[in-house]
């Protein structure tokens, strides 16, 4: 339930101010809140893995937890979709669901061995809807993944932009393997394609060299990613890289006035933020113009993001001209909104604030206003009485000790309730509940005991209790420049919305950005303003809430295709457990998510018997809508195609692959021919799948009988795909190969394996070595203030240095991180 509390005692004010009656009711104030509550919901989905850099075959261990602040909606999350997408293509390399119990869920993906080395994004969601069709839980996380061999074929590539010209050119230098013959070096080529473009080829040189050209027009028109698969011999190896656009000509500048205005005469400090065409950050000099003279130079930092001071004047005009790396002034002029002739400035002297928040208003004229804080995950709020305010500044000192620690909105209203100034802040920036991780010595041999301690300090008392999950990993598979955690995800979340390439998800603790945060805090939470949303809610009942959840449903035929005529019992065994479901008259069944449920790579055996008990051989056909959730994120971009910098004359291009939107690369299902054997068709594989001679997928121009079709398709590996046009013909499209796909595959919900690490049976075999990047994981942790949170495991024979981390939530609601360091020795 949403409170309404007072800040009576313990606020203090430097200068004088009465306290009158109260203009707006206590019950007025948490009715609205709690009908803003329902219809904007602030919840989230963070999901934490072991390590964020893999090699093919290997386990992603992950633990998902699901923050929602109104449980009693009436519906609850039981289904996690975790899918694995090339950055560079954006095509699904694998997929699973798992299952949600308890508002948390546990898992393991295992990652096939061909699986192609290079940027991932780790894409996550629930079963819970919103009107809109979209998924109300999303994450995103960056992960790496590495070739499990070293590649035969390298290939250097050097971007030049052409002095004078649009276009920009690529030279492709190959290095031959060792052992390739004269007539492989004169065969060898590179097949490149831009975006969506059809494919080129172009041959390389006896020195290894190519060139290839394009137009900032061809650029602009399919996308700056470039695919190539560089051809030498019977080898063949992908390359994706991204290339420079020309530098915008436009940008656009926003202005954030502390408070949301400017005021004739009342000093106001002005963030402003700057975007070039394609809404990247612009990091820029500018000059500010008073009736078109200068009167002060500003810049941008990396973050497009920058501050100044400003009284404004009556009658004056207020303009930026932004300037080029000369120093010279460029395009237009960019206007500051117009002053009004009367109001309220709210300046916050530091808006990343301990147990007390220290605020300034400027007034133009006296006037009588609450002051209420409202929380941006809870939407909680705390209300002052009215307060009187004389012309001039009046300085105020607000405890928090009523606060909930994170991103707070603070906002000024009138005795008609309305907004009239706004600002957004972190209350108990510093403090709060700390981890507290204790091994028993630094440096350990290899396979010796570690012992671990676990606590959690509060201002230096225990914490009562909480949950956590704890791991132990190499640390060079723990990519820092990516890093993200759960306290940072969580209380920046509002600003950031799960961008896993914001600056916030960087190395650097958020205590380590405080001058960038403060400005992104003005950008940010100018909302001008979130209190008017929530006094215009409207009148709402907790069972109209807007949200609702899909589940996973199979529809059964006979063999033949015919319809079922009656209601069938359906047998489901998980592992040592069964289910049993009726179907209704037409063959549906509709499980709930635990009698589907099986721990990863395990499966389920699905049987169909009449009313006589006798059995059944159908077709199944499953309808999993998480795979249509999964589809409406692929095509959201969130990684900016370029950084650009004014302040230089050289053109800045991210060095690393990216994540698009459109569709560079639309994964198509392919789903298993579960009657064609092997045996009936040549080279194909068990599930009837076959690649034609010209590189086809199940080409339909071509049978499976073909004796001179390729070899099997392999799972990860990227095909040419056939389908019907809308014109009556056939377009090609290149998909990324799931492998044999049951029905009873894509039925299934899974659970995490058991981790074991270096189990009992690894440490008697001394004769085989393991190297073993994750030595110990356990999510979900109950931490117990009164028995000793204890952990042990021993480590394998790969040496270096190990980041033990520990990540959860304290039983008073706060979010915690911490990690340790070890030392492995021969």
């Amino acid at each position: 339930m949403n409170r309404t509390l007072f800040l009576i005692a313990g606020l203090f004010f430097i200068a004088c101010a009465s306290v009158s009656g109260q203009a707006i009711s206590r019950d007025s104030i948490s009715s609205q809140v709690e009908r803003y509550n329902f219809s904007h919901p602030a919840d989230m989905l963070y999901v934490t893995t072991d390590k964020n850099v893999y090699l093919p075959s290997e386990t992603i261990w992950f633990a998902a937890y699901v923050m929602m602040h109104h449980i009693d909606t009436l519906v609850r999350p039981a289904i996690l979709s975790v899918a694995l997408l090339r950055e560079d293509t954006s095509g699904v390399s694998l997929r699973k669901n798992y299952l949600i119990k308890n508002w948390t869920c546990s898992g393991s993906l295992t990652l096939p061995e061909e699986i192609e080395p290079g940027n991932y994004l780790l894409l996550a969601c629930s079963n819970i809807v919103g009107e809109n069709g979209e998924p109300v839980h999303v994450f995103r996380k960056t992960l790496r993944i590495l070739a499990g061999a070293v590649p035969t074929i390298t290939v250097d590539f050097e971007i030049k932009e052409v002095p004078g010209k649009d276009s920009v050119l690529v030279l492709a230098k190959a290095v031959f393997p060792a052992g390739v013959t004269a007539a492989e070096r004169l065969n060898s080529h590179l097949v490149y394609r831009l975006g969506e473009n059809d494919a080129l080829k172009v041959k390389y040189g006896f020195d290894g060299s190519a060139v290839m050209a394009f137009s900032q027009k061809t650029l602009q028109r399919f996308g700056p990613l470039l695919h190539t698969t560089t051809h030498i011999g019977n080898s063949q190896q992908p390359f994706a890289l991204r290339l420079p656009l020309q530098k915008p000509n436009e940008f656009r500048f926003g202005f954030y006035p502390e408070g949301g205005d400017l005021v004739l005469g009342l000093l106001s400090r002005v963030a402003f933020q700057v975007l070039d065409s394609y809404g990247n950050n612009a990091k820029v000099k500018a000059l500010l113009l008073e009736n078109g003279q200068v009167i002060d130079t500003i810049s941008t930092n990396i973050d497009g993001c920058g501050v100044f001071m400003l009284r404004p004047k009556s009658g004056i005009k207020y303009a930026v001209n932004l300037l080029d790396g000369n120093g010279n002034i460029k395009g237009k002029e960019y206007s500051l909104p117009d002053a009004l002739p009367s109001g309220f400035v709210l300046h916050i002297a530091d808006a990343l604030a301990g147990d007390t928040l220290n605020i300034e208003i400027s007034v133009t004229e006296a006037a009588d206003v609450n002051i209420v804080v409202t929380n941006q995950y809870t939407r909680e709020s705390v209300m002052t009485p009215l307060i009187s305010l004389d012309k001039g500044v009046k300085k105020l000192n607000i405890p928090l000790a009523e606060i909930r620690k994170g991103l707070n909105t603070i906002t000024l209203i009138d005795q008609q309730g309305r907004p009239v100034a706004e600002e957004l802040f972190f209350a108990h920036f510093t403090g709060g509940v700390r981890a507290v991780v204790v091994t028993d010595k630094n440096s350990y041999q290899t396979r010796e005991k570690v012992n671990v301690n676990v606590s959690l300090d509060s201002a230096g008392k225990q914490a009562s209790g909480g949950l956590f999950t704890i791991s132990c990993v190499q640390l060079s598979r723990l990519d820092t420049a990516s890093r993200q955690d759960l306290a940072a995800c969580y209380y920046m979340n509002p600003i950031v919305k799960n961008d896993p390439y914001s600056f916030l998800n960087s190395s650097i603790s958020l205590e380590g950005k405080k001058e960038r945060l403060k400005q992104v805090l003005m950008v940010s939470g100018w909302r001008r303003y979130l209190w008017q949303r929530i006094m215009k809610a409207d009148t709402f009942s907790k069972k109209s809430i807007k949200y609702h959840s899909v589940n996973i449903h199979a529809l059964f035929r006979f063999a033949d295709g015919g319809s079922l005529k009656e209601a069938m019992t359906v047998t489901i065994r998980r592992d040592s457990s069964w289910s049993m479901l009726s179907t209704d008259k037409f063959g549906y069944i509709y499980p709930k998510p635990e009698d589907i449920t099986v721990v990863e790579n395990k499966q389920l055996d699905v049987k169909l018997f009449d009313k006589r008990g006798k059995l059944v051989n159908p077709t199944m056909q499953v309808a999993n809508p998480m795979e249509q959730l999964i589809n409406t994120l692929i095509n959201i971009s969130k990684r900016p195609l370029v950084e650009y910098d004014l302040n230089r004359n050289n053109l800045h291009v991210s060095n690393s692959f990216s994540f698009q939107q459109s569709n560079q690369l639309n994964e198509v299902k392919i789903s298993a021919r579960q009657n064609i054997a092997r045996a009936y068709g040549y080279r194909a594989n068990e599930c009837g799948d076959y690649v034609c001679s010209g590189g086809y997928l199940n080409c339909p121009a071509h049978s499976a009988f073909s004796p001179d079709n390729n070899p099997p398709p392999v799972k990860g590996k990227k095909y040419l795909l056939m389908y019907p046009s809308s014109s009556g013909g056939y377009d090609v499209r290149e998909i990324i190969y799931q492998g044999c796909v049951f029905e009873k595959e894509k039925l299934a919900i899974y659970t995490a394996r058991q981790f074991y690490g270096m189990d009992s049976q690894k440490l008697k075999n001394v004769e085989e070595k393991q190297y073993l990047s994750t030595l110990f994981w356990k999510d979900f942790t109950v931490f117990s203030a009164d028995q000793p949170n204890r952990f042990n495991f021993y480590t394998g024979d790969q040496t270096g240095l190990f980041k033990i981390k520990i990540e959860g939530i304290a039983s008073n609601g706060d979010l915690y991180y911490q990690e340790k360091n070890i030392a492995v020795n021969k």
